[in-house]
């Protein structure tokens, strides 16, 4: 008995796998990016406890910008929030900060550095993980 024809569909197989591995890191990046982005502009780090306040001299510096001073959001310009990127593999996602400026040329990820020493508000809470996990096996058992 001869089989032939296994390596197209070998190829096929593993080409379907790569895909369907990389569009569920992507939807687990876009995920991550998101719940950093709500529980930030709601005022809190990673693990839901309110950010610490602004300095007395940044909070003067927000109201003359008309910018609100009681609620930490770590929100600006929002060149730095609007610079979180996220960039998937078959098996990984990076989510970062990418190059590039604000318009007073401070660096976002820089910035972002610097504010998560303060705030932590770059990090994945363990309800994230859970929700993560619970992504992959629904995407495990659907196939």
């Amino acid at each position: 008995m001869k089989i032939t024809g296994l390596g197209k569909t070998i190829k096929g197989l593993k080409s379907a796998i790569v895909f369907q591995s990389k569009s569920l890191f992507a939807e687990i990046g876009e995920y991550i990016k998101t719940r950093i982005k709500l529980r930030t502009s709601a005022g809190k780090d990673f693990e839901g406890s309110p950010f610490k306040s602004y300095s007395e001299r940044y909070k003067l510096f927000r109201a003359k910008g008309g910018y609100p001073t009681t609620t930490v959001d770590l929100f600006y310009s929002g060149s730095m929030m609007g610079s979180m990127t996220a960039v998937s593999k078959p098996t990984s996602v990076r989510v970062f900060f990418s190059a590039g400026t604000d318009e007073n040329g401070v660096s976002n990820s820089g910035k972002a550095y610097w504010l998560n020493k303060d705030r932590n508000f770059f990090a994945y809470s363990q309800a994230d993980l859970k929700q993560v996990i619970n992504m992959y096996v629904k995407r495990v058992k659907s196939k």
